[in-house]
């Protein structure tokens, strides 16, 4: 080492050995601000809301299922009083008007030669 880097060692050895302390009045301030918090966080929790309708959102499963039972219950109103033609007017499009017994597929896979060959 050189005479320089002896002299910087010096300096990191008294630092390292020098521990400071804080002073009183610091560690009275933060005493003080850790007793506020203890006794904020020993303080009851506000009690939830229970009413009538508080108990049975909870029940439902809060505002999500509130208002998924919402939309399901206007969309069964909706339904129920649409009319049959009106329904299957809609729906014309989405259900096919032929039944899988009136479909001719013929035999795809000549299972009636090799049943009448046995």
């Amino acid at each position: 080492m050189t005479r320089s880097d002896e002299k910087l060692e010096d300096f990191f050895k008294a630092a390292k050995e020098a521990q400071p302390l804080p002073d009183a009045a610091l560690m009275h301030r933060i005493l003080q601000d850790a007793s506020v918090v203890q006794n904020r966080l020993l303080e009851p929790a506000p009690l939830p809301a229970t009413g009538f309708w508080a108990g049975i959102v909870d029940t439902l499963g809060g505002w999500r299922g509130v208002s998924a039972l919402t939309v399901s219950a206007c969309a069964g109103l909706w339904f129920g009083f649409v009319t049959p033609q009106t329904v299957s007017d809609l729906s014309a499009g989405l259900i096919p008007q032929t039944t899988f017994a009136e479909l001719d597929y013929g035999d795809p896979y000549g299972l009636q030669e090799m049943l009448t060959e046995i």
